[in-house]
């Protein structure tokens, strides 16, 4: 009971640094070395050959590894220099050793044959060993991903448009015979297909969205869409029903506990939709938060399974 509660909690308070291995310093450091990426993924004019003929590969191999090649060093040097009985001699049997107590430590075998002794080099595998499993974890679900997004890339969809529509047209109960799909529908389906999600997690979510847009008057062939209208129609009805609402409408519309604030869709618009926009913008108009938006378009997309999958 205690080892796996105690996984769970050392792996959630290690989360920064996960977030730090897929820091942008990664990238710097191969720009510095003459690696810059040849491609901007998130410019969408490119097209799907031109992007597979300037992406570089082995460029990606090794920003998924760099991080966890920094921590396997770490662990020779914590090793070479705090365990071994003769720190000061330099000889290759000694090298070889640290290299070994690195390896299976980070691979998580730990033979139990090199331990640390000194109060010095217990706390630094105190520290090393969490850091040194979560690094390589990390980097072969990353290496795993590369090659999943690039089987993405190169697949001629062209010659599997048939397949995908079918695929769509036999998800209700009844087979439909003039299926057409969307492209977010289409995102839907190879996110599915190459079970980079959940399928159940996917209908759970669409569900959630039709209940969202159960109120809008759409055509009986219109698309629905969640606008600010059904927005506000939605967070007045629930304050008036005393349900659960985000903080930020409690903040902003919510007054005397129970109490919706503000008498019209217009009036809510400007003196809380915008305001609530524009404070968490912050300095819309500052280089810094213009090049993080850009650098969102091509991020990842968070799967179920909590996986970073750049589809770009």
């Amino acid at each position: 009971m205690y080892s796996l509660i105690g996984i769970t909690v050392i792996l959630n308070a290690l989360s920064p640094l996960v977030a730090f291995l897929h820091g942008d310093w990664r990238d710097k450091l191969l720009k510095a070395v003459g690696c810059a990426p040849k491609v901007d993924l998130s410019d969408m004019s490119l097209t799907i050959e031109e992007v597979n003929a300037s992406i570089s590969y082995p460029r990606r191999y090794a920003l998924a590894l760099i991080g966890p090649v920094f921590v396997f060093i770490a662990g020779i040097a914590i090793h070479f220099f705090t365990m071994r009985e003769s720190a000061s001699v330099w000889e290759f049997e000694a090298l070889m050793d640290s290299t070994y107590w690195a390896l299976i430590t980070m691979t998580t075998i730990g033979y139990g044959d090199i331990t640390p002794a000194t109060t010095t080099s217990k706390i630094l595998a105190i520290i090393y060993l969490p850091i040194a499993v979560i690094a390589l974890a990390d980097a072969v679900s990353d290496v795993s991903m590369i090659g999943r997004r690039r089987e993405i890339r190169e697949t001629d969809f062209s010659a599997q448009a048939d397949t995908c529509l079918i695929r769509d047209a036999l998800r209700d109960t009844k087979p439909n015979m003039e299926p057409v799909l969307t492209e977010a529908e289409f995102l839907i389906d190879q996110l599915v297909a190459n079970k980079l999600v959940d399928e159940a997690a996917v209908n759970a979510i669409i569900r959630q969205y039709k209940h969202l847009t159960r109120n809008g008057n759409f055509a009986a062939d219109e698309e629905p869409k969640l606008t600010r209208r059904l927005v506000y129609e939605g967070l007045r009805e629930r304050v008036a029903a005393d349900k659960q609402v985000s903080a930020e409408c409690l903040a902003y519309d919510v007054v005397d506990g129970n109490l919706f604030k503000w008498a019209s869709y217009e009036e809510w618009v400007k003196q809380s939709w915008e305001k609530r926009i524009l404070a968490q913008a912050g300095d819309a108009g500052s280089t810094e938060t213009k090049s993080k938006r850009l650098s969102h378009k091509g991020q990842a997309l968070k799967t179920i399974v909590g996986q970073t999958a750049d589809l770009l």
